[in-house]
């Protein structure tokens, strides 16, 4: 309950989805915007969310690059043979085919 006693003042939601049944912070009824960014959930001990709806957008180009050749590597790996000639697709068809079979 937000009306217990704790130390967190504001929250920062950038999931922003409010009337979602699968809502992670239901505490709050709608999304906010840059006119008025807070939305006061409660007032003692002070509670505010901050939800911008396009907030996650604004992330910055860097760290999707930064990212990216991050998880490039592993992706690249997904493509490559290992020793016996397969790669970790066709080992995954394979599994996937074998259990299939046994249905």
């Amino acid at each position: 309950s937000v009306a217990q006693p704790r130390l967190l003042r504001v929250v920062a939601d950038i999931a922003c989805d409010p009337d979602s049944d699968y809502n992670p912070l239901p505490i709050y009824t709608r999304a906010t915007d840059w006119d008025k960014p807070a939305q006061r959930i409660a007032k003692v001990p002070v509670l505010d969310v901050m939800a911008i709806d396009n907030l996650p957008s604004l992330v910055p180009r860097e760290s999707s690059e930064d990212f990216a050749q991050q998880l490039r590597p592993y992706l690249e790996k997904l493509l490559t043979e290992n020793s016996d000639g397969n790669s970790v697709w066709s080992r995954a068809e394979k599994t996937y085919r074998r259990h299939i079979a046994q249905l």
